[in-house]
């Protein structure tokens, strides 16, 4: 049991220095000016709008593949093309004369866009984590998961008061032996509740 428990701690301990590491790559990412912060050619966008309604809806958390060679039906995320345009998710839905034919799930305009213009396939996404992610990558984010983690690994490793190895309390008062049906030195007795 004491072993199933330490290797428990040590996964724990595993995750909480990965997910602290993944909030600082990001954040020094992001810093760095890196729109969108991404580590290893990953990133994670949070999605705007409903643009890509109903599967990626406003607040959720999608996982770009930076780079990657987009098809038609992919879901990407691509630079617009008009003036002052960001970066928006959107669905490749077809080509013309070599440029994409761009168009969000939800929305009934589409729009031309050069290939150049697509940062990254959507590969997956987390519905509503996109507000969490982007508090675990700012300062107090990654200052709560530091002090949290750190806070779980000292309770973890604190050693048990008040029991020994039987499971007894070590303070306990050692019960006196029962003599025909009587408790040797009555008078003394004072239960402990």
């Amino acid at each position: 049991m004491k072993a199933m428990i330490r290797l428990l701690q040590g996964l724990l301990a595993l995750v909480w220095i990965a997910l602290l590491a993944g909030a600082v790559l990001l954040h020094v990412s992001e810093a760095a000016g890196d729109i969108p912060p991404q580590i290893s050619g990953w990133a994670c966008w949070t999605a705007e709008d409903s643009s890509m309604a109903p599967e990626i809806q406003k607040g959720d958390l999608a996982i770009i593949r930076m780079g990657a060679e987009a098809r038609p039906g992919d879901p990407v995320l691509c630079q617009r093309v008009e003036e002052g345009g960001g970066l928006v998710l959107c669905r490749i839905i077809g080509t013309s004369e070599g440029q994409l034919i761009l168009k969000g799930d939800g929305g009934e305009n589409s729009f031309l866009a050069p290939p150049s213009a697509v940062a990254g396939v959507c590969e997956t996404y987390l519905p509503g984590f996109g507000a969490p992610a982007e508090f675990l990558r700012s300062l107090p984010g990654i200052a709560l998961i530091a002090i949290g983690g750190a806070l779980l690994i000292v309770l973890g490793a604190a050693p048990r008061s008040g029991k020994n190895r039987r499971g007894s309390r070590r303070d306990a008062q050692p019960v006196e032996i029962l003599t025909h049906g009587t408790r040797a030195g009555r008078n003394r007795y004072t239960p402990r509740h």
